[in-house]
């Protein structure tokens, strides 16, 4: 069956070729790059200067960054070369990965006490795909990874997830308890099926297929992972890499991600009427089916991390319910005055818990209209 103009939009191919194309801009040239990293300024930083409250805290404030300049379109993870008459076109993040990290070793990294792998969106997914070597590499180091606004979904149609709403023995479980901000998912004991897009579509799982067969990935995904399931590429998918991280790991994301709303829940193909354009701009403008919709997604993200949530305490977890995307590279969500909280903690604070051991650290939020304490509520 042939694709519509926005799914042939979406293709990896297609999306290959106008990043390839886009010479003066970031994603197809270094002509482009910023000269200085100020995007990385919160997670090192953790308070702005001058910012003198009680609760600032300087946990990263001293520590070496490097930033790994993302282009590959596979979150560092694709090695293939495909030949189309006399055009050849090259897939290499994970040699671009490799090429890194072994010439970071002799420059410091290998001596370093502690390391944090951290990534955003795109990033984070890529911190789920190389926190284990990332490890390996380091025997003498304390590692640990967090991913941010990386957990893509692959989770149930929203038929059956309005039926789970319906049952209210997962909804008391879902929600956090009145004395906590700590949600556990109702457990299930078969496999999920994908979820659809609002127009019943596989949008988000036929594409991650579409990348890991057109940049060479599955070879360089865990194969524990690929061994475990009846179709390896879906290993790409977080919630299922995720199981088989033995180091240490913090899940940061939004249970409203405006990025999975945007692409996952209703993709471009799916709304061609329009009729989600009011809802994605302000949540005020949703209707009653869309807010079902929208409660829908951040259930099935509570789903996909149960296992981690009961796992070891070594692991932290921060999932609020700010329509976001990314809260660890910007100043205003990462620690701030009006930063987001859950239990009166920061991201920041959150994570400097976790990372330092000062305490467990796996916090849920209530679902919307909750999350008082959010940046913004506008979903673009």
């Amino acid at each position: 069956m042939a694709r519509d103009d926005d799914e042939l939009k979406r293709s990896p191919a297609v999306q290959c070729w106008t990043r390839s194309s886009q010479l003066k801009m970031k994603p197809g040239s270094s002509l482009g790059l910023a000269t200085t990293l100020q995007d990385l300024e919160s997670v090192i930083k953790s308070s702005k200067p001058g910012f003198d409250e009680p609760r600032k805290q300087l946990d990263f404030y001293n520590w070496n960054r490097v930033k790994l300049r993302y282009c590959d379109g596979a979150s560092f993870t694709g090695d293939s070369k495909i030949v189309n008459g006399s055009s050849v076109l090259y897939f290499r993040g994970q040699r671009i990965w490799d090429a890194i990290i072994t010439d970071l070793l002799p420059k410091g990294l290998a001596n370093a006490r502690k390391a944090l792998l951290s990534g955003c969106s795109a990033g984070g997914l890529s911190v789920f795909h190389h926190c284990e070597d990332f490890s390996r590499r380091l025997p003498n180091t304390v590692v640990k990874c967090l991913s941010d606004a990386g957990f893509f979904l692959d989770v149930q149609s929203s038929h059956q997830s309005r039926l789970n709403r319906t049952d209210t023995r997962a909804s008391n479980e879902l929600e956090p308890r009145s004395s906590s901000s700590r949600a556990e998912p109702k457990s299930s004991n078969s496999q999920a099926e994908p979820r659809k897009d609002v127009a019943s579509n596989y949008t988000m799982r036929a594409f991650f297929e579409d990348l890991v067969t057109l940049q060479g990935v599955e070879k360089n995904l865990d194969e524990k992972c690929t061994n475990s399931l009846p179709d390896p590429k879906q290993c790409f998918f977080p919630q299922y890499a995720l199981r088989y991280i033995t180091t240490p790991f913090f899940l940061l994301n939004s249970a409203y991600d405006v990025y999975q709303i945007n692409h996952i829940l209703v993709p471009p193909s799916a709304d061609v009427h329009g009729s989600w354009r009011g809802c994605k701009t302000r949540i005020s403008g949703c209707t009653p089916t869309q807010i079902e919709d929208l409660q829908g997604l951040r259930i099935e993200m509570l789903k996909a991390s149960l296992a981690f949530y009961r796992g070891v305490d070594m692991n932290g977890m921060f999932i609020n319910s700010c329509f976001s995307h990314c809260q660890s590279e910007f100043q205003p969500t990462w620690f701030d005055l009006n930063s987001p909280m859950i239990q009166n903690k920061t991201i920041a604070e959150a994570v400097g818990d976790w990372y330092f051991g000062r305490k467990v650290t796996k916090l849920i939020d209530s679902p919307y209209p909750s999350g008082d304490s959010c940046y913004n509520l506008i979903a673009n």
